[in-house]
């Protein structure tokens, strides 16, 4: 048994990972899922995504307490975290984990100059040391945390989450909307991703992007894990200075069909994030043909591993380029990238289950 941990309120990434691993990886180990989220967590969507496959081992946790008291009834259990907080893999070793794995979703592999994030360091190396095992969704992020926390390299692994080697509705229904005539806007949409914690980048991208005003829409993706403090104001109003009505914080929840439509809803996708961050969104927009422009691991990741068409942040200059849409051989030949590479984790994960379900 392997007791997979979901912070379950990332409705546009978790549904369609956690049912891939009791549909492709059901002969591997026997699954249960601990899906944790707020109090409002569409608990629905779990029941009907679970209840087509046949699966009952889902269990879900709407606090801390809850959390805890399940980590601590499934102790004996292989257990793997799937991004989540620090405090929960804290927890997890006190109420008596012994086998406790983790998929890092990039945030936790980088550090930072200030005092803080190295002192907080000090406290992840700690915990990551106790990690039995650790996957990385890409290379670049294995490398940085052998290099940031002394770990042992052989603990950890590259594998990135597949979706059934491009079989799935997702596929066909990206399909669908790539090949639709493209929306006549009277301006492009921009959409920066992925979440609250690139308010920097965004603020950083919105300076930027400021001098074609008037000829693009700017929307920023804030869908989860938002808090409406003094910065998140700040940034709503550095955004209306700069854009007006062009501006929009995009804050809603988008789950299923609804989630490929909205994506679909831009023209360009942007990620100036430098560490790993997004490649759910990035996945996505390659499916359906979206221009994209990244930097740093994602870029380098999306060039090497895919060997996508997509363009550095840097090379933002004049406005016609900017805009320019891909062809159709280029937006098909990004799909189909990603659906050959898309191969080759269902593999990795085979091996990998087998391994820590002993």
């Amino acid at each position: 048994m392997i007791v997979h941990v979901f912070t379950a309120n990332r409705y546009h990434l978790v549904p369609a990972i956690s049912k891939g691993f009791v549909t492709t990886y059901v002969e591997d180990a026997h699954h249960r899922f601990i899906l944790h989220g707020s109090q409002d967590l569409d608990e629905n969507l779990y029941r009907n995504i679970f209840d087509e496959v046949g699966f009952t081992e889902f269990y879900f946790s709407h606090s801390t307490s809850e959390l805890v008291r399940l980590l601590r009834k499934n102790h004996f259990y292989p257990i793997l975290f799937h991004a989540g907080s620090y405090s929960y893999f804290i927890w997890s070793f006190i109420v008596g984990c012994s086998n406790v794995n983790w998929v890092c979703w990039g945030s936790g592999a980088s550090t930072r100059k200030s005092w803080k994030s190295r002192c907080f360091a000090l406290i992840k190396k700690l915990i990551y040391k106790r990690f039995k095992t650790i996957i990385t969704l890409m290379d670049d992020d294995r490398t940085t945390l052998v290099e940031n926390f002394g770990l042992d390299i052989n603990k950890i692994f590259t594998i990135p989450y597949a979706s059934g080697g491009g079989k799935g509705v997702k596929d066909k229904i990206s399909f669908e909307l790539l090949n639709c005539e493209t929306e006549k806007r009277e301006k492009p949409v921009v959409l920066l991703g992925n979440n609250p914690s690139n308010m920097g980048y965004y603020e950083k991208l919105l300076k930027e992007l400021s001098r074609f005003k008037g000829k693009i829409k700017v929307h920023c993706m804030m869908n989860y894990s938002l808090e409406k403090d003094d910065r998140y104001q700040n940034f709503l109003n550095l955004g209306q200075s700069l854009f007006g009505d062009d501006f929009r914080s995009e804050e809603d929840f988008y789950k299923g069909d609804d989630y490929l439509r909205y994506m679909n809803s831009c023209d360009i996708y942007i990620c100036g994030n430098p560490a790993q961050s997004g490649l759910g969104a990035i996945a996505t927009c390659m499916l359906l043909g979206k221009k994209i422009y990244l930097t740093g691991k994602n870029l380098n990741w999306m060039r090497s591993h895919y060997h996508a068409k997509v363009f550095d942040v840097c090379e933002i200059k004049d406005y016609d380029t900017f805009i320019s849409p891909l062809t159709m051989d280029e937006k098909l030949y990004n799909r189909n990238e990603l659906i050959r590479q898309r191969q080759l984790p269902p593999k990795l994960w085979h091996q990998y289950l087998r391994k820590i379900d002993k």
